[in-house]
């Protein structure tokens, strides 16, 4: 009898650890420019390449903003899979007049 409460303990655990938490999701911002990168106006990170972790159920607006250019945006929303980069590329005609 204590084998059986001991393993429906440990199932009753793992049923409620999963689900009340969500885990983090990776995704890779990069600029062809060393760039702040922005998610929902929070900055995240600058450089050329910045990994940022999201919550995987929400939706985000992403900017990237090198020096002496006009910022770019995007909307991202689920689903979101892995490996998954958001480019971004600044040329001549988008820098700043």
């Amino acid at each position: 009898m204590k084998i059986i409460n001991t393993l429906l303990f440990i199932s009753l655990s793992f049923i409620y650890s999963n689900s009340y938490a969500f885990e983090l999701f990776s995704i890779t911002l990069k600029s062809n420019q060393n760039a702040m990168f922005y998610l929902d106006g929070v900055n995240v990170g600058i450089g050329k390449t910045v990994i940022v972790d999201i919550d995987p159920e929400s939706a985000y607006t992403i900017i990237a903003k090198p020096e002496g250019y006009n910022g770019k945006e995007e909307y991202i929303e689920p689903p979101y899979y892995p490996n998954t980069s958001y480019d971004f590329y600044f040329m001549i005609g988008d820098k700043e007049q």
